[in-house]
Protein backbone atom coordinates (compact mmCIF):
# COMPACT_ATOMS: atom_id res chain seq x y z
CA UNK A 1 0.00 0.00 0.00
CA UNK A 2 1.26 3.38 -0.87
CA UNK A 3 2.04 6.04 1.62
CA UNK A 4 -0.33 9.29 2.30
CA UNK A 5 3.47 11.64 1.19
CA UNK A 6 4.03 9.20 -1.53
CA UNK A 7 0.34 9.56 -3.16
CA UNK A 8 0.29 12.89 -2.93
CA UNK A 9 4.08 13.14 -4.67
CA UNK A 10 2.72 11.01 -7.67
CA UNK A 11 -0.17 13.32 -7.74
CA UNK A 12 1.92 16.24 -7.87
CA UNK A 13 4.22 14.79 -10.52
CA UNK A 14 1.26 14.36 -12.56
CA UNK A 15 -0.23 16.89 -12.40
CA UNK A 16 2.92 18.67 -13.67
CA UNK A 17 2.79 16.24 -16.93
CA UNK A 18 -0.81 17.42 -17.71
CA UNK A 19 0.05 20.83 -17.65
CA UNK A 20 3.22 20.16 -20.08
CA UNK A 21 1.49 18.40 -22.12
CA UNK A 22 -1.23 21.25 -22.47
CA UNK A 23 2.00 22.97 -23.07
CA UNK A 24 2.76 21.02 -26.03
CA UNK A 25 -0.58 20.58 -27.80
CA UNK A 26 -0.16 24.56 -27.86
CA UNK A 27 2.90 24.45 -29.63
CA UNK A 28 1.86 21.93 -31.86
CA UNK A 29 -0.90 23.68 -33.14
CA UNK A 30 0.91 27.10 -33.99
CA UNK A 31 3.92 25.14 -35.24
CA UNK A 32 0.50 23.71 -37.96
CA UNK A 33 -1.05 26.79 -38.50
CA UNK A 34 2.77 28.11 -39.37
CA UNK A 35 2.85 25.39 -41.85
CA UNK A 36 -0.34 26.39 -43.20
CA UNK A 37 0.47 30.34 -43.93
CA UNK A 38 3.64 28.72 -45.27
CA UNK A 39 1.85 27.06 -47.68
CA UNK A 40 -0.30 30.20 -48.65
CA UNK A 41 3.30 31.98 -49.23
CA UNK A 42 4.35 29.47 -52.15
CA UNK A 43 0.80 29.63 -54.05
CA UNK A 44 3.33 31.35 -56.45
CA UNK A 45 5.68 28.68 -56.79
CA UNK A 46 6.25 25.97 -59.87
CA UNK A 47 6.86 23.64 -57.16
CA UNK A 48 3.54 24.69 -54.88
CA UNK A 49 1.88 20.62 -55.41
CA UNK A 50 5.17 18.85 -53.56
CA UNK A 51 4.90 21.58 -51.72
CA UNK A 52 1.63 20.91 -50.82
CA UNK A 53 2.05 17.27 -50.00
CA UNK A 54 5.37 17.91 -48.18
CA UNK A 55 3.13 20.37 -45.42
CA UNK A 56 0.34 17.99 -45.49
CA UNK A 57 1.99 14.85 -44.24
CA UNK A 58 3.75 17.28 -41.99
CA UNK A 59 0.67 18.12 -41.16
CA UNK A 60 -0.78 14.60 -40.41
CA UNK A 61 2.48 13.77 -38.73
CA UNK A 62 1.72 16.52 -36.08
CA UNK A 63 -2.34 15.56 -36.09
CA UNK A 64 -1.44 11.90 -35.50
CA UNK A 65 1.23 13.08 -32.32
CA UNK A 66 -1.69 15.41 -31.15
CA UNK A 67 -3.85 12.41 -30.73
CA UNK A 68 -1.22 10.45 -29.21
CA UNK A 69 -0.92 12.94 -27.21
CA UNK A 70 -4.97 12.63 -26.47
CA UNK A 71 -4.62 9.30 -25.16
CA UNK A 72 -1.81 9.76 -22.91
CA UNK A 73 -3.42 13.02 -21.09
CA UNK A 74 -7.10 10.29 -20.98
CA UNK A 75 -4.39 7.77 -19.29
CA UNK A 76 -3.11 9.82 -17.22
CA UNK A 77 -6.21 11.24 -15.96
CA UNK A 78 -7.57 7.50 -15.38
CA UNK A 79 -4.14 7.19 -13.00
CA UNK A 80 -5.34 10.56 -11.01
CA UNK A 81 -8.28 9.29 -10.24
CA UNK A 82 -7.10 5.74 -9.04
CA UNK A 83 -4.47 7.70 -7.36
CA UNK A 84 -7.15 9.87 -5.25
CA UNK A 85 -9.03 7.12 -4.95
CA UNK A 86 -6.16 5.27 -2.70
CA UNK A 87 -5.23 8.26 -1.18
CA UNK A 88 -9.21 8.32 0.32
CA UNK A 89 -8.68 4.98 1.22
CA UNK A 90 -5.39 5.86 3.40
CA UNK A 91 -6.89 8.97 4.73
CA UNK A 92 -9.98 6.92 6.20
CA UNK A 93 -7.50 4.50 7.64
CA UNK A 94 -5.55 7.08 8.81
CA UNK A 95 -8.53 8.24 10.69
CA UNK A 96 -9.47 4.83 12.40
CA UNK A 97 -6.03 4.95 13.82
CA UNK A 98 -6.02 8.54 15.47
CA UNK A 99 -9.59 6.21 16.95
CA UNK A 100 -7.72 3.66 18.00
CA UNK A 101 -4.68 5.87 19.37
CA UNK A 102 -6.87 7.49 22.09
CA UNK A 103 -5.77 6.78 25.76
CA UNK A 104 -8.31 7.45 28.39
CA UNK A 105 -6.43 10.55 30.04
CA UNK A 106 -8.44 9.53 33.68
CA UNK A 107 -9.66 6.25 33.41
CA UNK A 108 -12.20 6.35 36.14
CA UNK A 109 -14.07 3.00 36.72
CA UNK A 110 -17.46 4.18 37.24
CA UNK A 111 -19.26 7.63 34.87
CA UNK A 112 -20.43 8.53 38.80
CA UNK A 113 -16.49 9.39 39.69
CA UNK A 114 -16.91 11.73 36.03
CA UNK A 115 -19.73 12.97 36.92
CA UNK A 116 -17.85 14.22 40.40
CA UNK A 117 -15.12 15.19 39.09
CA UNK A 118 -16.51 17.43 36.31
CA UNK A 119 -18.59 19.13 39.02
CA UNK A 120 -15.17 20.35 40.56
CA UNK A 121 -13.92 21.24 37.27
CA UNK A 122 -17.30 23.46 36.72
CA UNK A 123 -17.26 25.10 40.05
CA UNK A 124 -13.54 25.70 39.57
CA UNK A 125 -14.16 27.40 36.79
CA UNK A 126 -16.81 29.55 38.58
CA UNK A 127 -14.88 30.48 41.45
CA UNK A 128 -13.11 31.80 38.29
CA UNK A 129 -15.35 33.75 36.86
CA UNK A 130 -16.55 35.34 40.09
CA UNK A 131 -13.03 36.31 41.37
CA UNK A 132 -12.48 37.97 37.75
CA UNK A 133 -9.86 35.13 36.87
CA UNK A 134 -11.10 33.80 34.34
CA UNK A 135 -12.05 37.09 32.11
CA UNK A 136 -9.35 39.52 32.73
CA UNK A 137 -9.71 43.56 31.86
CA UNK A 138 -8.12 46.43 32.73
CA UNK A 139 -9.16 47.53 36.91
CA UNK A 140 -10.14 50.64 35.64
CA UNK A 141 -11.15 51.90 32.06
CA UNK A 142 -12.18 55.78 31.81
CA UNK A 143 -13.77 57.56 29.15
CA UNK A 144 -12.87 61.33 29.33
CA UNK A 145 -12.05 63.04 33.31
CA UNK A 146 -15.04 63.88 34.99
CA UNK A 147 -16.55 60.33 37.33
CA UNK A 148 -19.31 60.45 35.05
CA UNK A 149 -17.10 59.50 32.57
CA UNK A 150 -15.69 56.63 35.34
CA UNK A 151 -19.04 55.22 35.64
CA UNK A 152 -19.35 54.72 32.28
CA UNK A 153 -15.82 53.33 31.68
CA UNK A 154 -17.53 50.76 34.41
CA UNK A 155 -20.03 50.11 32.45
CA UNK A 156 -18.17 48.98 29.37
CA UNK A 157 -15.70 46.85 31.50
CA UNK A 158 -18.93 44.92 32.67
CA UNK A 159 -20.35 44.82 28.63
CA UNK A 160 -16.68 43.27 27.16
CA UNK A 161 -17.12 40.71 29.97
CA UNK A 162 -20.63 39.64 28.92
CA UNK A 163 -19.46 39.85 25.53
CA UNK A 164 -15.93 37.55 25.45
CA UNK A 165 -18.17 35.63 28.36
CA UNK A 166 -20.94 34.77 25.53
CA UNK A 167 -18.79 34.35 22.79
CA UNK A 168 -16.44 31.95 24.46
CA UNK A 169 -18.74 29.73 26.87
CA UNK A 170 -21.60 29.73 23.83
CA UNK A 171 -18.72 27.85 22.11
CA UNK A 172 -17.45 25.56 24.96
CA UNK A 173 -21.16 24.47 25.33
CA UNK A 174 -21.55 23.44 21.74
CA UNK A 175 -18.32 21.63 22.14
CA UNK A 176 -19.99 20.09 25.27
CA UNK A 177 -23.41 19.02 23.66
CA UNK A 178 -21.62 17.96 19.95
CA UNK A 179 -18.17 15.77 21.38
CA UNK A 180 -17.83 11.90 20.19
CA UNK A 181 -14.82 9.52 19.83
CA UNK A 182 -14.12 11.76 16.03
CA UNK A 183 -14.42 15.18 16.74
CA UNK A 184 -12.86 15.94 20.31
CA UNK A 185 -9.43 16.98 19.03
CA UNK A 186 -11.41 19.39 16.34
CA UNK A 187 -14.09 20.74 19.09
CA UNK A 188 -10.37 21.43 21.12
CA UNK A 189 -8.88 23.17 18.19
CA UNK A 190 -12.24 25.38 17.30
CA UNK A 191 -12.44 26.22 21.14
CA UNK A 192 -8.48 26.95 21.05
CA UNK A 193 -9.58 29.08 17.92
CA UNK A 194 -12.28 31.19 19.83
CA UNK A 195 -9.98 31.86 22.64
CA UNK A 196 -6.87 33.23 20.14
CA UNK A 197 -9.53 35.05 18.55
CA UNK A 198 -11.18 37.05 21.21
CA UNK A 199 -8.42 37.68 22.92
CA UNK A 200 -6.91 39.55 19.61
CA UNK A 201 -9.91 41.38 19.29
CA UNK A 202 -9.59 42.81 22.96
CA UNK A 203 -5.63 43.28 23.31
CA UNK A 204 -5.44 46.45 22.51
CA UNK A 205 -7.77 47.43 25.69
CA UNK A 206 -5.64 44.44 27.66
CA UNK A 207 -8.93 42.23 28.23
CA UNK A 208 -8.52 38.64 27.82
CA UNK A 209 -9.67 35.00 28.66
CA UNK A 210 -6.83 33.75 30.90
CA UNK A 211 -5.13 30.46 29.84
CA UNK A 212 -6.12 28.56 33.01
CA UNK A 213 -9.39 29.24 32.19
CA UNK A 214 -8.78 27.52 29.22
CA UNK A 215 -7.26 24.52 30.01
CA UNK A 216 -9.98 23.61 32.15
CA UNK A 217 -12.41 23.87 29.56
CA UNK A 218 -10.07 21.12 28.10
CA UNK A 219 -10.53 19.06 31.67
CA UNK A 220 -13.88 19.69 30.76
CA UNK A 221 -14.29 18.30 27.24
CA UNK A 222 -12.16 15.03 27.94
CA UNK A 223 -14.36 14.55 31.18
CA UNK A 224 -17.28 15.28 29.26
CA UNK A 225 -15.88 12.51 26.37
CA UNK A 226 -15.00 10.28 28.61
CA UNK A 227 -18.05 10.17 30.83
CA UNK A 228 -20.23 9.38 27.74
CA UNK A 229 -18.12 6.76 26.71
CA UNK A 230 -18.28 5.26 29.99
CA UNK A 231 -22.00 5.57 30.30
CA UNK A 232 -22.24 3.89 26.81
CA UNK A 233 -19.87 0.86 28.36
CA UNK A 234 -22.31 1.07 31.40
CA UNK A 235 -25.29 0.50 29.08
CA UNK A 236 -23.95 -2.62 27.01
CA UNK A 237 -22.61 -4.14 30.15
CA UNK A 238 -26.10 -4.08 31.42
CA UNK A 239 -27.62 -5.21 28.62
CA UNK A 240 -24.94 -8.38 28.76
CA UNK A 241 -25.65 -8.90 31.94
CA UNK A 242 -29.61 -8.58 31.48
CA UNK A 243 -28.99 -11.18 28.45
CA UNK A 244 -27.22 -13.99 30.43
CA UNK A 245 -30.27 -13.66 33.27
CA UNK A 246 -32.45 -14.28 30.48
CA UNK A 247 -31.18 -16.91 29.85
CA UNK A 248 -30.10 -18.53 33.24
CA UNK A 249 -33.57 -17.65 34.14
CA UNK A 250 -34.84 -19.80 31.21
CA UNK A 251 -32.20 -22.53 31.29
CA UNK A 252 -33.97 -22.77 35.30
CA UNK A 253 -37.12 -23.31 34.09
CA UNK A 254 -36.47 -25.58 31.46
CA UNK A 255 -34.31 -27.76 34.53
CA UNK A 256 -37.20 -27.52 36.74
CA UNK A 257 -39.37 -28.65 34.20
CA UNK A 258 -37.35 -31.37 33.65
CA UNK A 259 -36.76 -31.91 37.23
CA UNK A 260 -40.64 -32.29 37.60
CA UNK A 261 -41.21 -34.78 34.87
CA UNK A 262 -38.18 -37.17 35.87
CA UNK A 263 -39.64 -37.14 39.94
CA UNK A 264 -43.59 -38.18 38.32
CA UNK A 265 -42.05 -40.62 36.26
CA UNK A 266 -39.83 -42.22 38.93
CA UNK A 267 -43.33 -42.61 41.05
CA UNK A 268 -45.27 -43.63 38.07
CA UNK A 269 -42.47 -46.33 37.27
CA UNK A 270 -42.40 -47.06 41.50
CA UNK A 271 -46.12 -48.05 41.11
CA UNK A 272 -46.13 -49.93 37.97
CA UNK A 273 -42.96 -52.45 39.42
CA UNK A 274 -45.06 -52.70 42.30
CA UNK A 275 -48.29 -53.87 39.79
CA UNK A 276 -45.51 -56.06 38.04
CA UNK A 277 -44.84 -57.63 41.07
CA UNK A 278 -48.21 -58.08 42.71
CA UNK A 279 -49.30 -59.51 39.25
CA UNK A 280 -46.14 -61.91 39.31
CA UNK A 281 -47.60 -63.02 43.21
CA UNK A 282 -51.47 -63.95 42.00
CA UNK A 283 -52.60 -67.21 40.51
CA UNK A 284 -53.77 -68.14 37.14
CA UNK A 285 -57.64 -68.77 39.29
CA UNK A 286 -57.73 -65.34 40.33
CA UNK A 287 -58.56 -64.25 36.93
CA UNK A 288 -60.40 -60.93 38.00
CA UNK A 289 -57.36 -59.43 40.30
CA UNK A 290 -55.45 -59.97 36.94
CA UNK A 291 -57.35 -58.20 34.71
CA UNK A 292 -58.02 -55.29 37.37
CA UNK A 293 -53.94 -55.35 37.62
CA UNK A 294 -53.49 -55.63 33.48
CA UNK A 295 -55.97 -52.68 33.23
CA UNK A 296 -53.51 -50.70 35.84
CA UNK A 297 -50.51 -51.79 34.93
CA UNK A 298 -51.22 -50.63 31.06
CA UNK A 299 -52.77 -47.11 32.82
CA UNK A 300 -49.08 -46.61 34.24
CA UNK A 301 -47.36 -47.57 31.09
CA UNK A 302 -49.03 -44.78 29.33
CA UNK A 303 -48.47 -42.40 31.79
CA UNK A 304 -44.54 -43.17 31.94
CA UNK A 305 -44.41 -42.97 28.03
CA UNK A 306 -46.00 -39.78 28.21
CA UNK A 307 -43.53 -38.74 30.95
CA UNK A 308 -40.54 -39.15 28.85
CA UNK A 309 -42.14 -37.58 26.28
CA UNK A 310 -42.33 -34.51 28.47
CA UNK A 311 -39.39 -34.84 29.26
CA UNK A 312 -38.12 -34.78 25.67
CA UNK A 313 -39.71 -31.65 24.91
CA UNK A 314 -38.67 -30.10 28.41
CA UNK A 315 -35.16 -30.70 27.18
CA UNK A 316 -35.59 -29.07 23.89
CA UNK A 317 -36.22 -25.65 25.42
CA UNK A 318 -32.35 -26.10 26.30
CA UNK A 319 -31.41 -27.17 22.56
CA UNK A 320 -30.60 -25.18 19.52
CA UNK A 321 -28.03 -24.74 17.09
CA UNK A 322 -24.28 -23.21 17.06
CA UNK A 323 -23.30 -21.13 14.35
CA UNK A 324 -19.69 -20.42 13.09
CA UNK A 325 -19.67 -17.94 10.20
CA UNK A 326 -17.23 -15.79 8.72
CA UNK A 327 -17.75 -12.22 6.35
CA UNK A 328 -14.40 -11.52 4.82
CA UNK A 329 -15.92 -9.28 2.56
CA UNK A 330 -17.40 -7.11 5.21
CA UNK A 331 -14.94 -7.65 8.08
CA UNK A 332 -11.61 -7.52 5.29
CA UNK A 333 -9.58 -9.83 7.66
CA UNK A 334 -8.82 -13.22 7.74
CA UNK A 335 -9.25 -15.41 10.60
CA UNK A 336 -12.34 -13.67 11.77
CA UNK A 337 -14.87 -15.20 13.22
CA UNK A 338 -18.50 -14.96 14.66
CA UNK A 339 -20.10 -17.59 17.57
CA UNK A 340 -23.35 -17.44 17.79
CA UNK A 341 -26.16 -19.10 18.91
CA UNK A 342 -30.01 -19.18 17.83
CA UNK A 343 -33.42 -22.35 19.19
CA UNK A 344 -35.42 -21.04 16.14
CA UNK A 345 -37.14 -23.79 14.83
CA UNK A 346 -35.93 -23.18 11.24
CA UNK A 347 -32.54 -21.74 12.43
CA UNK A 348 -31.41 -20.69 9.48
CA UNK A 349 -33.77 -18.14 9.29
CA UNK A 350 -31.46 -16.45 11.81
CA UNK A 351 -27.97 -16.01 9.32
CA UNK A 352 -30.37 -14.75 6.86
CA UNK A 353 -32.08 -12.45 9.13
CA UNK A 354 -28.34 -11.06 9.70
CA UNK A 355 -27.24 -10.79 6.39
CA UNK A 356 -29.55 -7.62 5.13
CA UNK A 357 -27.13 -5.54 7.94
CA UNK A 358 -23.88 -5.84 6.44
CA UNK A 359 -22.54 -5.41 2.41
CA UNK A 360 -21.85 -9.47 1.88
CA UNK A 361 -23.94 -12.42 3.02
CA UNK A 362 -22.38 -14.57 5.87
CA UNK A 363 -20.51 -17.52 5.06
CA UNK A 364 -21.29 -20.51 7.29
CA UNK A 365 -18.57 -22.90 8.28
CA UNK A 366 -20.17 -25.14 11.09
CA UNK A 367 -23.83 -25.72 11.94
CA UNK A 368 -23.79 -27.46 14.88
CA UNK A 369 -27.06 -29.23 17.02
CA UNK A 370 -26.30 -29.05 20.74
CA UNK A 371 -29.11 -30.64 23.11
CA UNK A 372 -28.01 -27.82 25.57
CA UNK A 373 -27.12 -24.66 23.68
CA UNK A 374 -26.56 -22.32 26.00
CA UNK A 375 -23.83 -24.05 27.79
CA UNK A 376 -22.05 -25.18 24.65
CA UNK A 377 -21.75 -21.35 23.87
CA UNK A 378 -20.54 -20.03 26.99
CA UNK A 379 -17.85 -22.95 26.77
CA UNK A 380 -16.55 -21.94 23.28
CA UNK A 381 -16.60 -17.97 24.26
CA UNK A 382 -14.57 -18.92 27.51
CA UNK A 383 -12.15 -20.63 25.59
CA UNK A 384 -11.23 -18.29 22.98
CA UNK A 385 -12.54 -15.09 25.27
CA UNK A 386 -8.56 -13.81 25.22
CA UNK A 387 -9.11 -13.73 21.30
CA UNK A 388 -12.15 -11.56 20.96
CA UNK A 389 -12.05 -8.26 18.43
CA UNK A 390 -14.02 -6.24 20.75
CA UNK A 391 -12.44 -6.40 24.25
CA UNK A 392 -15.41 -4.30 25.63
CA UNK A 393 -18.44 -5.26 24.57
CA UNK A 394 -18.90 -9.26 25.16
CA UNK A 395 -21.94 -9.22 23.17
CA UNK A 396 -19.98 -8.68 20.11
CA UNK A 397 -19.03 -12.22 19.70
CA UNK A 398 -16.14 -11.80 16.62
CA UNK A 399 -13.55 -13.72 17.64
CA UNK A 400 -9.82 -13.63 15.52
CA UNK A 401 -9.05 -17.18 15.73
CA UNK A 402 -7.91 -19.72 13.21
CA UNK A 403 -10.59 -22.40 12.32
CA UNK A 404 -8.85 -25.47 13.26
CA UNK A 405 -8.82 -24.10 16.76
CA UNK A 406 -12.44 -23.81 16.67
CA UNK A 407 -12.47 -27.11 15.24
CA UNK A 408 -10.29 -28.81 17.78
CA UNK A 409 -12.70 -26.82 20.50
CA UNK A 410 -15.70 -27.99 19.18
CA UNK A 411 -15.08 -31.93 19.00
CA UNK A 412 -13.68 -31.53 22.43
CA UNK A 413 -16.81 -30.29 23.81
CA UNK A 414 -18.37 -33.20 21.88
CA UNK A 415 -15.84 -36.00 23.24
CA UNK A 416 -16.77 -34.70 27.12
CA UNK A 417 -20.55 -34.51 26.49
CA UNK A 418 -21.65 -36.21 23.61
CA UNK A 419 -24.41 -33.47 22.86
CA UNK A 420 -23.31 -32.25 20.11
CA UNK A 421 -24.31 -33.15 16.35
CA UNK A 422 -22.37 -31.34 13.55
CA UNK A 423 -24.97 -30.98 10.36
CA UNK A 424 -22.37 -28.80 8.25
CA UNK A 425 -18.97 -28.08 7.83
CA UNK A 426 -17.32 -25.78 5.10
CA UNK A 427 -13.61 -24.98 6.15
CA UNK A 428 -12.86 -22.61 2.89
CA UNK A 429 -15.80 -19.13 3.14
CA UNK A 430 -17.22 -18.92 -0.66
CA UNK A 431 -17.87 -15.52 -0.46
CA UNK A 432 -19.01 -15.44 -4.03
CA UNK A 433 -20.57 -12.02 -4.00
CA UNK A 434 -17.79 -10.50 -2.35
CA UNK A 435 -15.32 -11.96 -5.13
CA UNK A 436 -17.22 -11.25 -7.79
CA UNK A 437 -16.95 -7.61 -7.00
CA UNK A 438 -13.39 -7.67 -6.37
CA UNK A 439 -13.03 -8.75 -9.75
CA UNK A 440 -15.79 -6.41 -11.12
CA UNK A 441 -13.52 -3.68 -9.51
CA UNK A 442 -10.36 -4.99 -10.85
CA UNK A 443 -12.44 -4.70 -14.44
CA UNK A 444 -13.07 -1.09 -14.11
CA UNK A 445 -9.92 -0.57 -13.04
CA UNK A 446 -8.01 -2.13 -16.01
Amino acid sequence: MLSTPLLLTIAALVSVSIISLGIKLIQMRHQRNSLRQALRNYESLTSREETEKQLDANIQLKLNELQELDVQQEAIRTSIKNLQSKLRELEAKEYLISIDDYEPKYAFVESKDYLQRLEQIQKKQKTMRDNNQAFIVPKKISVGERQEADNKGEDIKKDIIKLIKFAFEKQCKYALKKVRYDNLDQLKKEINTSFNEINKCFRKIECRISEEYLNLKFIELDLKYELEDKKKEEKDRQQEVDRQNREIEKKEKIDRKVKEVESREKLHQQELDKLRQEMEQTTQAEIEKRKQLEFQIQDFEEKIAQDRMDKETAKKGNSGHIYIISNIGSLREPDVYRICMTNRKNPDEYIRDLNPAVPFRFDVHYKIHSENVFDTLEELHKRFNDKRLNKVNSRRDFFKVPLYEIDEAVKEIYRETGILRIEEIKQVPQAYEYRQTVAARKKINI
